[in-house]
């Protein structure tokens, strides 16, 4: 049987009445017996280590794709017929590698925070430094499709690429760091 309050309606006399120490108290319904139960409560929000959301991870994925394909275009720079530009290529697959294989860097499992920081702030000023290379080449190319009077595609490939690499940065930040994202 219900007990009725003063308000006329009555009481749930089951359900579980928080403590002082932050601990559920269940209240038997049954006269005359007294059980308690100390359900735990949950640790605090900051004790609990957010995970990575899947799109920070999709794009880290996008990365090594990013990565290899900067591999395979570095060996083709070097592997291309040689010519008056031979140190103008050796260069650019030269930087292109450094590049790809910051890409391939598993940045989650860097335990020093110290080389950490130094290795991203790399990859940041080399990912700068990538879009404005792909950007000056596709200026350049274009210069040359007009002075033989062609028309230039679309760089969409190009344009691609420098997507994928101004993502990567913020991927590898929140992938250490996803409490950032709040």
């Amino acid at each position: 049987m219900k007990h009725r309050s003063e308000t006329g309606f009555p009481q749930k006399s089951n359900r579980p009445a928080i403590q002082p120490g932050g601990c559920a108290r269940l209240r038997p319904r049954f006269a005359g017996i007294t059980v308690s139960t100390d359900i735990p409560s949950a640790p605090p929000p900051a004790a609990v280590p957010p995970s990575v959301p899947d799109g920070v991870r999709y794009a880290r994925r996008a990365g090594l794709v990013l990565g290899l394909l900067l591999l395979g275009f570095a060996a083709r720079e070097l592997l291309r017929e040689l010519g008056p530009t031979v140190q103008t290529r050796w260069i650019n697959a030269a930087f292109i590698t450094a590049f790809a294989f910051l890409q391939l860097v598993p940045w989650s499992r860097l335990r020093d925070e110290r080389v950490w920081k130094r290795c991203y702030i790399a990859f940041c000023a080399l990912t700068a430094l990538f879009v404005f290379a792909m950007v000056i080449k596709v200026i350049f190319e274009y210069k040359d499709y007009y002075a033989v009077n062609r028309k230039m595609t679309i760089p969409g490939f190009q344009g691609l690429l420098i997507f994928l690499a101004l993502m990567q940065p913020p991927a590898v930040l929140f992938e250490r760091k996803p409490d950032l994202l709040d």
